[in-house]
Parts: structure tokens; sequence; C-alpha cells
């Protein structure tokens, strides 16, 4: 469960990063500049690439193959 946990974690914030960069989000949230556009898609990156990291590769490729 905590692999399902991670790997939704990180979807989801490659998503949030994906929207702000393309400017989805930018129709829902509105930013007061561009540095707090640009630190927010870096937040959304690092937690993303961070919940991959912490993925247990070896459970999840067990959980893949079965």
């Amino acid at each position: 469960m905590n692999n399902l946990k991670m790997l939704c974690t990180a979807i989801v914030s490659f998503f949030i990063a994906y929207s702000i960069i393309i400017g989805w989000a930018q129709e829902v949230v509105h930013f007061a500049g561009p540095l707090n556009e640009m630190f927010c898609t870096i937040l959304a990156l690092t937690m993303g690439f961070i919940s991959l990291i912490g993925l247990d590769w070896k459970g999840l490729v067990k959980w893949v193959l079965n």
C-alpha cells in the first residue's frame, strides 16, 4: 500500500507541475508573480522526484509481476 500512495503522490505532483507550466493552473489559481509561479513548479517537481525515489522498487516489481 505504501507504493501505491507514493506512486499516486508522484503522479499528482507531476500533473500539478505540468499544469503550471502549460498554464492550466493560472485559470484557477492566480499567482502573485512569475517568481511565485516558478517556485511552485520547482516545489511540485521536487516532490514528484522525491516520491519516486521513496518507492520500494523490489516490492513494486513483485507487485507488478504477480
